[in-house]
């Protein structure tokens, strides 16, 4: 998985991974239960997510097809052709777009349902 421009092994990657969806959660969490916290810090764990995948444009090009592949795999069965084009094709701008659409999606929950002076934002 390449994280800053930067390709990783198999073990640095599910450390991220594990810790990315631990602050996922929290993000979560943080929205469900109320927390203004989530204002704070969900949308630089976003901006940060966007950034790694810029930096990484080139080799999310050549990872793509890897990741596909392992996936595949592991369900026992073959990537295609067309999997691969597609996932090559599409994969970079997802991973830069889908934090950008988190951090909006956040900001509108936050404007939208939380605002107002009734709302039931806590303080933590």
């Amino acid at each position: 998985m390449p994280i800053l421009g930067f390709e990783s092994d198999e073990t640095v990657a599910g450390v991220l991974a594990l810790v990315f969806g631990c602050i996922e959660c929290g993000i979560g969490i943080a929205v469900l239960v109320q927390y203004k916290s989530f204002v704070r810090w969900a949308p630089s764990y976003y901006a940060f997510q966007s950034l790694s995948a810029i930096l990484s444009w080139d080799l999310l090009r050549d990872w793509a097809p890897r990741y596909i592949a392992a996936r595949r795999a592991n369900s026992g069965r073959e990537a295609s052709a067309a999997e691969i084009e597609a996932m090559q094709t599409f994969f970079s701008v997802i991973v830069v777009a889908a934090p950008i659409v988190y951090i909006g999606i956040l900001l509108l929950i936050y404007n939208v349902c939380y605002r107002s002076d009734s709302g039931h934002l806590t303080q933590q």
